[in-house]
């Protein structure tokens, strides 16, 4: 009982934050870009997911006994499938928004960019949390926690001429 208490506290302060952090100002560059990133909890917790995962396959690896060296590999091995995308997604991607364009840069470095005025389809998943902006040829997700959220939002709204209720956004 007091686990479950416990899970739902630290879920819901955790979430609190992420929302608080998406209220913020974007980071705006040289160019007067707006750059917007996800909060810096996502590469630490994937730091550590990437820790706990290295200390379990070394553990595996010199330590545990044959039967038990199955169970804590797979548990290494998950934890590093878990922390390295959150570190490389906290850490490495981001939304640049210029006069001209949305251009994403994705967690391997990869970039997709949607010019303003090719913006087709604009949806707000209410479960997924994030934004999809479609061209006729590119989709770009922007997760609801980037910081400077709203500032993206608020663009979309000017430069596409869709309203926040077009978009899918609960009034």
């Amino acid at each position: 009982m007091f686990r479950n208490a416990l899970t739902i506290i630290v879920v819901s302060i955790l979430m609190a934050y992420l929302f608080k952090a998406s209220k913020g100002k974007p980071k705006i560059d040289a160019e007067g870009n707006f750059i917007l990133k996800l909060p810096k909890l996502y590469a630490i917790i994937g730091l550590i997911a990437i820790a706990i995962a290295v200390a379990l396959l070394t553990y595996s690896v010199f330590v545990t006994n044959e039967e038990d060296k199955t169970i804590i590999f797979s548990l290494g091995f998950s934890s590093l499938l878990l922390g390295l995308p959150l570190f490389l997604v906290g850490s490495i991607s981001h939304i640049k928004l210029t006069e001209l364009a949305i251009i994403q840069t994705k967690m391997f470095g990869k970039t997709k960019e949607i010019k303003w005025d090719e913006i087709k389809e604009v949806k707000f998943g209410k479960v997924s949390s994030e934004l999809k902006i479609k061209s006729a040829d590119n989709t770009i997700k922007a997760n609801m926690h980037l910081i400077g959220f709203d500032s993206l939002v608020n663009l979309l709204v000017e430069k596409s001429g869709k309203s926040m209720q077009d978009m899918g956004f609960p009034v």
